[in-house]
């Protein structure tokens, strides 16, 4: 337990330390984190033995009358290698040896005005993380991840130069110094993750850190002043926890929370997962998962989950509420999360507890 709160301490503060404050830009994030791991954190591609195939989508409404919609299509591969036998709560528990895991995602951000999309942002991240077992079932994995992404204004715009007694004249200059209607920008983003499972390989504790971003890539559509960069991307910081405080073997309650800083801008998630196994003796993977979080923006947020071994489904809405809600927000944000699920095992039983 020492080694744990040590590579802990020594993991936030060299992420900490790397994370810069700088300007408010627009945060991708799902409100289901535990089932969007690449946006999350890096680190969590190598925390579960499943192969994953899974789509994310999320869309809001504002009150000024546009739109957001982010798709995102993600695949998680952890690496196995061998099959050993450990210390667990219960005896020696039977477990297959993960040390990595390789995630690909890509992902599209729109923003719609009327019938019109005004500004697409369309990429991708390659993850790749590393795992030790660092004593009986508990775990210490850290990632790293490369992104390419490319901003577009897919509409025309109209500037203030262009209205004239009232009424909008296309054909007079913007007066606006745009270098081109797009732009290509790399990002840069580590984590790691102190985690523990059970003798089923499930997730049982976790505390982590992650840094989105922390190049600050330069995303401006106009032309840069001399000497200076004019529209930075700024880092993100994400640190996440959760801690099981029940389980009967038939049903699970995990508390967590998340925690986003970016810039000027903060969000803290903070609430509860429970799960239910029908058939927790023949079949561990098969559950009804039902969430609830309080976000400290005035918002609640429901979800509903079913797994089995092979795919995996999620509702979630946020709703808002509070009298003085901003233009950019909206009173209630729908969102899915659908998966295909591979569980790898061993050619034996993997998870099997006996007293020594």
């Amino acid at each position: 337990m020492k080694l744990f709160y040590k590579i802990l301490v020594i993991s936030f503060l060299w992420i900490t330390f790397s994370a810069h404050q700088s300007a408010i830009a627009q945060n991708i994030q799902y409100s289901q984190f535990h089932h969007s791991p690449i946006m999350l954190n890096p680190a969590t591609v190598a925390m579960k033995n499943e192969m994953l195939v899974m789509l994310n989508y999320r869309t809001q409404f504002t009150q000024a009358g546009q739109a957001f919609s982010t798709p995102m299509f993600s695949f998680v591969l952890p690496f196995i290698s061998k099959q050993d036998r450990v210390s667990g709560t219960f005896g020696k528990v039977s477990r297959v040896h993960r040390w990595g895991g390789l995630g690909v995602s890509l992902l599209q951000d729109s923003q719609v005005a009327g019938d019109q999309t005004k500004l697409q942002t369309t990429g991708g991240h390659l993850t790749y993380a590393h795992n030790l077992d660092i004593g009986g079932l508990s775990h210490w994995s850290m990632g790293m991840q490369v992104g390419y992404f490319n901003r577009r204004l897919v509409a025309d715009f109209t500037t203030e130069s262009q209205f004239v007694y009232g009424g909008i004249d296309p054909s007079l200059p913007t007066n606006e110094n745009l270098v081109g209607n797009s732009v290509g920008f790399a990002t840069f983003s580590a984590g790691t993750m102190v985690y523990s499972d059970d003798k089923h390989a499930r997730i049982r504790n976790y505390l982590g850190i992650s840094i989105y971003n922390f190049n600050q890539p330069n995303v401006t559509f106009f032309e840069r002043a001399a000497g200076q960069n004019t529209d930075l991307l700024p880092a993100r910081m994400i640190v996440t926890g959760g801690w099981r405080v029940f389980d009967n073997d038939q049903m699970t309650i995990q508390p967590n929370a998340r925690w986003i800083l970016q810039g000027k801008s903060s969000q803290v998630n903070v609430g509860a997962l429970g799960k239910f196994y029908p058939k927790h003796e023949e079949d561990p993977y098969t559950s009804l998962g039902f969430g609830l979080w309080y976000s400290l923006d005035n918002a609640m947020i429901f979800s509903f989950e079913y797994y089995n071994p092979h795919f995996i489904i999620g509702l979630s809405y946020d709703l808002r509420f509070g009298s003085s809600l901003p233009l950019n927000e909206s009173n209630g944000i729908p969102e899915i999360s659908l998966a295909f699920r591979k569980i790898i095992k061993h050619k034996r039983k993997l998870y099997r507890a006996s007293i020594d």
